[in-house]
């Protein structure tokens, strides 16, 4: 705890000496350009501008306006809306004529604010994210934030009751309870036209009725950055500290905890994109510290989880090129190096390791209704005898759908290597598939559904398999600009080759949310 203490408060300074130096560039930039009081779209710094296809007239997909400065002939202005989720509506994309690529029209229907964020043609990926239920914008309803200056501040305000049958997740003497939930939440976005800085924090309060053991208080705090260098070249910063807590059905806790497992993660990511035409290069380093806090056992006795204590220093490499509008290619690869804070864990083996990753894939617009990104490659996982590397194919797939105006569906595939303290073993291997669909019932009334099926293999010790599968279907009555009511019900199931490890799981959730 006291090391991501301090290594918090030196990545605030470090982090908040950049924003200071960004801001102060953002307005000098600003008071240059004599558009110091120009509106500006905003969005959340932290999400990859890369992840648009475009160069250097990209658009990120939450609307993080790109560089003004420069636009080459042709330019026009195009309609932003301050606050969370800028993104224009389908029907107000029309299509270039001469090159079939997708422009944003001047001053669509119902435009509040204009800037010059569009330079000759946005790309398809742009128009065909828009059209996504969850994120079409609805301008009764939106949250638009309290102005601050050159900011625009977002609070908001979660309250919730849940009802679970099985509070330990266990596959007898299922025990029930009711959990009230207040999370409130506070973050601030820049509005300028060039560069980005966002500052967020967020608390939950989950209070159990009958089982006040179980009652948790989690915690996040953090900003982040991007500094446009030059036209297509962008760097980007991300800080973050968070308190969270192990859920019980988690493999690494223990049946005889009488508290759940409080853990801390510090994550510190640093990002360089460059697109000055089609090929894209992009570069990412990240660092996360986490450290996870002793817990008292039923009957006495404290356990200790220092040997959870772990740093990961991962770094990442991708190389992208348009070779057709909607067509992107690219090859990828990651290094990565897990240190623990022990030499030994609590079974005297040592759980460092280091790893890599190499993959090839294409992001690609099959119809104007369809897009997907694909890649497969390979992963290697090395670690200390006695226990096993783990290696084999590495792969992420997803397709949206865009069945309809009212109708989203997402469809997709990953594999992953995961951390495990358990005795014997180094690591799971998890495969994962989902499908999940958003309805637009009404104008203020979007239902969600959501299947995801998880196989999850531990490598070494004696043999283990679980397979988990979750079903979650919500509704979402949009009531105003400031409130709306939630509702869920959640199923959830494990099945495992190891006997009593098993458990079903039903909850049933309302909730109001409030923000401005």
């Amino acid at each position: 705890m006291k090391r991501s203490v301090l290594k918090l408060v030196f990545g605030s300074l470090l982090l908040g000496t950049g924003l200071a130096t960004m801001t102060g560039w953002a307005m000098a930039q600003s008071t240059a350009s004599g558009s110091s009081d120009a509106p500006a779209s905003s969005g959340n710094a932290s999400d990859n501008p890369a992840a648009t296809q475009s160069g250097e007239t990209a658009i990120s997909n939450t609307g993080v306006a790109p560089p003004a400065s420069g636009l080459p002939a042709g330019s026009q202005e195009a309609y932003t809306l301050p606050g969370p989720n800028n993104i224009l509506p389908p029907t107000n994309i029309v299509t270039n004529g001469t090159n079939g690529l997708y422009q944003l029209p001047t001053n669509p229907p119902g435009a509040a604010t204009t800037d010059y964020i569009c330079a000759e043609t946005c790309i398809s990926s742009f128009a065909i994210t828009t059209q996504g239920v969850l994120g079409r914008i609805r301008p009764d309803y939106d949250a638009k934030g309290v102005p601050l200056g050159g900011f625009r501040f977002f609070p908001s305000l979660d309250v919730g009751a849940t009802y679970t049958d099985n509070v330990y997740y266990t596959n007898t003497d299922e025990k029930t309870d009711t959990i009230f939930t207040i999370a409130p939440r506070l973050d601030l976005q820049s509005q300028w036209a060039r560069h980005a800085v966002e500052l967020y924090a967020g608390l939950q309060q989950q209070q159990y009725v009958n089982f006040g053991s179980e009652t948790q208080t989690n915690w996040d705090v953090g900003g982040s950055g991007r500094l446009d260098l030059l036209r297509g070249m962008d760097l980007l910063d991300n800080l973050s500290f968070q308190t969270n807590h192990e859920p019980r059905y988690s493999p690494d806790a223990l049946g005889l905890q009488k508290d759940p497992t409080q853990f801390e993660v510090f994550h510190e990511s640093l990002e360089g994109d460059y697109k000055p035409n089609n090929l894209g290069f992009q570069l990412i380093g990240t660092y996360e510290d986490y450290n996870y806090n002793d817990v008292p056992l039923i009957g006495g006795g404290i356990l200790s989880n220092r040997d959870r204590d772990r740093g990961l220093l991962t770094g990442f490499a991708k190389v992208s090129y348009d070779f057709s509008p909607g067509y992107t290619v690219f090859v990828q690869s990651a290094y990565n190096d897990r240190n623990y804070s022990l030499h030994l864990d609590r079974s005297g083996v040592d759980r460092d390791s280091d790893g890599w990753r190499g993959d090839a894939g294409v992001d690609i617009l099959l119809t104007h209704l369809i897009e997907g990104e694909f890649y497969v490659g390979y992963e290697d996982e090395e670690y200390k005898l006695p226990l096993q590397n783990v290696s084999g194919l590495d792969y992420e797939a997803t397709v949206h759908w865009y069945a309809t105006n009212l109708i989203t569906v997402n469809i997709g595939a990953e594999h992953d290597i995961v951390d495990t303290i358990l005795t014997g073993y180094s690591a799971t291997n998890d495969q994962q598939l989902f499908v999940d669909a958003d309805y637009e019932l009404l104008r203020n009334l979007i239902l969600r559904g959501t299947l995801t099926y998880s196989d999850t293999k531990f490598k070494g010790g004696i043999e283990r398999d679980d397979n988990y599968w979750t079903f979650d279907l919500s509704a979402q009555y949009l009531i105003n600009r400031y409130f709306s009511l939630n509702a869920d019900y959640l199923f959830n199931t494990r099945a495992s080759s190891v006997p009593f490890s098993q458990y079903n799981n039903n909850e049933i959730s309302i909730g109001l949310t409030a923000h401005l």
